[in-house]
């Protein structure tokens, strides 16, 4: 062999093999689709990728595989529709989630688990909980501030 297909063969090697993503019959989700699990006070997004698994930004861990029951923790869970903005489906979404495993970059403004999700199947990092939050905060922002003028003028 050559130097050319040595070098071949050992970036073939180093690369990480990727699992079967096997869809489970006893969950009716499909490999790819964009979880989300209705918690509380926010929603937890991920990416499920089959054998009860799904890919998601976890607490001190980063992007990581869990379980389907640790997703949940006990909330009801429901697809994410992508209409217009989607750009992958299927195990092309769970190949991109698997491609960003280990990341640890969490931000709840800027990269959190709903940023991760989106990006997986659109391409776009977005979080419409992110922009909800803003705009609560920004309408609240200005209620302070015209109730401290009616104040200040009494």
């Amino acid at each position: 062999m050559g130097i050319l297909e040595d070098i071949l063969k050992a970036k073939a090697q180093s690369r990480p093999q990727l699992p079967r993503f096997v869809k489970d019959p006893d969950l009716p989700f499909e490999v790819g689709d964009h979880l989300k699990a209705d918690r509380v006070v926010y929603d937890h997004h991920g990416i499920y990728i089959g054998n009860k698994q799904v890919i998601a930004y976890l607490d001190h861990e980063g992007i990581a595989i869990c379980s389907y029951d640790k997703f949940k923790d006990g909330a009801e869970v429901s697809v994410v529709e992508h209409h217009s903005d989607r750009r992958y489906r299927g195990i092309d979404v769970a190949r991109r989630a698997y491609s960003r495993l280990g990341e640890n970059n969490y931000n709840l403004i800027f990269n959190n688990c709903e940023h991760f999700a989106n990006w997986c199947v659109t391409d776009e990092e977005k979080s419409d909980q992110v922009k909800a939050a803003v705009t609560v905060a920004g309408v609240a922002l200005a209620g302070l501030v015209v109730a401290a003028k009616i104040l200040r003028r009494r």
